[in-house]
């Protein structure tokens, strides 16, 4: 099985700690040229990809947005979904009758 890379691993690849590929990746800080430099090959020779589901649980928040519709075979609710695909978001849409399950379950978080 693949695992993803971490930044564990690119720190160890480039030489420097997990704070300076974390400001290197998010831009949060200055880090010097050469350092920087560093880091990105260890990103580009590991390939490394950003987790989005790891971003979000650190951040609390996540640029997903989930709709779910009573009946997909309406014609109003598939006409809505392209129009949400312009925004700068992750859609996950359902159809409630193919997961009723799911539905009553969370209905108590809504």
């Amino acid at each position: 099985m693949n695992h993803p890379v971490t930044m564990r691993q690119i720190a160890e690849r480039a030489g420097v700690s997990i704070g300076t590929v974390s400001h290197v990746i998010n831009g949060t800080a200055k880090v010097r040229e050469k350092l920087s430099q560093r880091v990105l090959e260890a990103i580009r020779s590991l390939g490394y990809q950003p987790s989005q589901l790891a971003r979000g649980l650190r951040r609390n928040q996540t640029s997903m947005l989930v709709m779910i519709m009573p009946d997909v075979t309406n014609p109003f609710f598939p006409a809505v979904v392209p129009g949400w695909r312009t925004l700068p978001t992750r859609v996950l849409s359902a159809s409630c009758s193919a997961i009723p399950i799911t539905i009553r379950k969370r209905k108590s978080l809504i």
